[in-house]
């Protein structure tokens, strides 16, 4: 009998966790705080501090994209050998199926 009750709960959290969770991504930003992000660099705190500014990321996700843009056209490209593949062996089947089926 207790088991409605635990559903329903479970249920409020997660609607009212995605309630507050879109309210929290669609609240407007203050022009200073976009400033300030705009103009931080990302620093790491290990010894050494070495400090990644915005045009290494720029440069860094431009040489990420050429990498990735490369590995779509592999893919596509051995798609369309195993798509030609398929379409041969799929022929030679139904040629060696016919010359069964006409000897029968």
């Amino acid at each position: 009998m207790g088991r409605w009750r635990s559903r329903i709960l479970f249920g409020l959290i997660v609607y009212f966790g995605g309630f507050a969770t879109a309210i929290y991504y669609l609240a407007p930003v203050s022009q200073d705080a976009a400033d300030r992000t705009a103009r931080q660099k990302f620093s790491l705190n290990w010894p050494g501090k070495a400090d990644i500014s915005s045009e290494k990321c720029k440069a860094v996700a431009g040489q990420f994209g050429n990498k990735m843009r490369n590995a779509v056209t592999f893919a596509e490209e051995q798609a369309k050998r195993v798509a030609e593949l398929y379409k041969t062996t799929r022929a030679c089947a139904d040629e060696t199926s016919g010359t069964r089926a006409a000897a029968d």
